[in-house]
């Protein structure tokens, strides 16, 4: 890689004691530069076997000998898609349903590509100012989105956390994916949204500022306000923070597609 990154991850199944598995599961193959976060989709089986089957397949991807695409937006969907195809088989074969979101970034020369299906949000944390980069696929945000410009409530919007695409229930699948022009001291989160429900883009500010240089006690705190709040789901969590960029041009471009 053209960047050095440090790094850290934390998951937790929560506190709902409806919940006895954790269905998330997460991907650090920091010298692949490749980040990942799978969220086993709530009220469908076997939602832990999705999300680790979405991991394996895109673990076992990016350490085999054959040649990735030269293009790296192709080879993310190209990742995204076999993770698809690898929860569907396993589903398939049980007769059975199961389902996952999944939130990635890799990190290729002085870029990183994003990509993402369902609900588990990327954000990058640049200059203190936080921002999602990734849209829900939800029918909450589709509410959002349908009602723009309104003042309108959520309150009492219901299945706020449903989502409306995931791995696994589909032939092919639609990732959206958004390429980032890397600055020094970027950090990135990826998380399930047993991390997100409870955390406003300023609670990330505050918890980032509180620990620029700690990402494993800040990552700890974002735990320890999910039990505070309840943590009623699984919550996963991985930081990323470009700490050194080894190029003569460094990118000072801000977030493009």
């Amino acid at each position: 890689m053209m960047v050095e990154t440090q790094t850290a991850a934390i998951t937790d199944r929560g506190l709902n004691p409806k919940t006895s598995v954790n269905e998330d599961s997460y991907l650090v193959a920091e010298n692949k530069g490749v980040f990942a976060v799978a969220d086993g989709v709530g009220g469908l089986d076997a939602g832990n076997v999705a999300s680790t089957t979405a991991m394996r397949i895109i673990e076992r991807m990016i350490t085999d000998e054959k040649p990735a695409p030269t293009n790296a937006t192709l080879a993310v969907e190209a990742l995204i898609s076999a993770a698809n195809r690898g929860i569907l088989t396993i589903a398939q074969k049980k007769n059975t349903r199961m389902a996952s979101t999944i939130a990635m970034v890799v990190i290729t020369g002085t870029q990183a590509i994003v990509g993402h299906v369902g609900d588990s949000r990327v954000y990058i944390i640049r200059a203190g100012k936080v921002t999602q980069l990734t849209r829900d696929h939800s029918k909450l945000q589709g509410f959002l989105d349908k009602n723009k410009g309104r003042k309108i409530s959520t309150a009492g919007f219901k299945n706020k956390h449903t989502i409306t695409k995931a791995l696994g229930v589909k032939a092919t699948v639609d990732a959206e994916i958004l390429r980032v022009n890397l600055k020094k001291d970027d950090l990135f989160l990826l998380c399930s949204d047993g991390v997100s429900r409870y955390h406003s883009e300023a609670d990330l500010q505050a918890v980032s500022k509180r620990f620029p240089a700690e990402l494993n006690k800040m990552l700890k705190a974002i735990r320890k306000k999910c039990y505070a709040e309840g943590a009623m789901d699984n919550l996963t969590a991985i930081a990323v923070k470009i700490i050194k960029i080894h190029s003569d041009e460094v990118a000072t471009q801000d977030l493009s597609v």
